[in-house]
């Protein structure tokens, strides 16, 4: 019983989208497709010397086909994807004053939605393959996660007060 006799309240857990907000989640989603396009543009302009084709060159079918199917260059991609849903997931936590974990998921989150959205709009011909597909959804989440574990860890590290050091 509490002071006045009435019996305490209960305890009520916190929901997963407690404490959530959307700009931290839409400015991670943005630098996450920043980065990955960014990444992505100097990846493949890397790719494309190899084959001497310069930018404004048109892009042959076979070049294409072989970016599409080798999985050095598919795995390569994946990583630069991966570490751009960090990079967004750490944005997010960053600009979040709490929940940090969740909202880098939740850039993970709205990466596969938009993902799955664009993924139903691509030429079939033009798809790589399913296994590269599938990975990369499925890791999404928990690279924005990561991002956002990053920037709880970085945070907890930051001194609230500028002349006291960072550890103890």
């Amino acid at each position: 019983m509490s002071e006045a006799g009435q019996p305490p309240s209960p305890v009520e857990a916190s929901g997963f989208f407690t404490g959530l907000r959307a700009l931290p989640i839409v400015v991670g989603v943005f630098v996450d497709n920043l980065a990955t396009m960014l990444g992505g543009l100097l990846f493949l302009s890397a790719q494309l010397e190899r084959y001497g084709i310069r930018p404004g060159d048109e892009l042959p079918e076979e070049v294409l086909r072989e970016l599409h199917s080798d999985p050095t260059l598919l795995a390569a991609s994946l990583v630069i994807g991966i570490l751009a849903t960090s990079l967004g997931g750490y944005a997010a936590g960053r600009m979040a004053h709490g929940h940090r974990r969740q909202h880098g998921a939740f850039v993970g989150l709205v990466g596969v939605l938009l993902g799955l959205l664009a993924y139903g709009s691509a030429v079939a011909g033009e798809r790589p393959p399913l296994w590269y597909d599938l990975l990369g959804f499925l890791l999404m989440i928990p690279a924005g996660a990561l991002g956002g574990a990053l920037a709880e860890l970085r945070s907890a590290r930051t001194p609230k007060n500028p002349a006291e050091p960072p550890f103890p």
